[in-house]
C-alpha cells in the first residue's frame, strides 16, 4: 500500500503517511478498513459501488420481458460513468473499467429494444444518444438511432449521426456498407420522401 500511494518513498515515512490515512478514514467513515495479519481489506459489511452494478447488470441481463426492463433501468441507474477518471492511464483501472462500460451497454441496448417494441422512440433515442456518450465509435448505434430519427422526421439530426458514421468508416479506410449508403440516400432526399423508410430489423 505505501508503495502504491507514496511510490520510492523510505518505510518510515511511509509508515507514519499510512497510519495518518487510516486514522483519518477512520473518523470520518468508521471501520471501513480492516487489517488482516499482514494485510488490509473492507469490512465485511462495506459495499463497492463497481461490485453492486456488476452484479446487478448481471441479473437484469438475465432476465426476459418486462421485469428485465425495470431490472436493467435499476441497474443503470447505479452506473456513475467511467471509473476512476482521474486514474485513466492507471494499468489496474482499465479491465474493471472496460467492464462497467460493457455492462452499461448492455443494458442500455436492452432498454432501447424494449423502448423500440413500445414504440416509444424518443425514450429509445435518448437511450441511445447515452450509449454513443459511452461508445461515440459504435456505427450500429449511429445508424439505429439515424434510422429512428428519420421515422420521426428529424432528418437533420439523422445526417448528422450519418456524417459521424461516414466519418468513421473513412478514418478506417473502410467503404461504407449498404445500410449507411441507403441512409445517406434517405438524409438527403427532399422533404417527404424520406416517410417509407422502415425501421432496422
Amino acid at each position: 500500500m505505501i508503495e502504491a500511494l507514496w511510490p520510492g518513498s523510505d518505510p518510515d515515512t511511509g509508515q507514519r503517511r499510512l497510519r495518518n490515512v487510516l486514522a483519518r478514514v477512520r473518523a470520518g467513515c468508521g471501520d471501513v478498513i480492516v487489517r488482516r495479519e499482514a494485510a488490509f481489506a473492507l469490512a465485511a459489511r462495506v459495499e463497492v459501488d463497481l461490485r453492486v452494478f456488476l452484479a446487478r447488470a448481471g441479473d437484469a441481463l438475465a432476465e426476459h420481458g418486462s421485469e428485465r426492463e425495470g431490472r436493467a433501468s435499476a441497474a443503470l441507474a447505479r452506473y456513475g460513468g467511467d471509473l476512476r477518471p482521474a486514474d485513466r492511464y492507471e494499468t489496474w483501472a482499465e479491465a474493471p473499467r472496460e467492464e462497467a462500460r460493457r455492462c452499461a451497454l448492455e443494458l442500455l441496448d436492452a432498454l432501447v429494444e424494449a423502448a423500440r417494441e413500445r414504440g416509444a422512440l424518443d425514450e429509445a433515442i435518448r437511450l441511445l444518444d447515452r450509449a454513443l456518450v459511452i461508445e461515440p465509435d459504435d456505427e450500429s448505434r449511429h445508424l439505429v438511432c439515424a434510422e429512428l430519427l428519420l421515422v420521426q422526421g428529424r432528418r437533420g439530426s439523422a445526417r448528422r449521426l450519418v456524417d459521424r458514421a461516414v466519418a468513421l468508416r473513412q478514418a478506417a479506410g473502410v467503404p461504407p456498407s449498404l445500410r449507411l449508403e441507403r441512409l445517406i440516400a434517405a438524409t438527403r432526399r427532399p422533404s417527404g420522401a424520406v416517410a417509407a423508410l422502415e425501421l432496422a430489423t
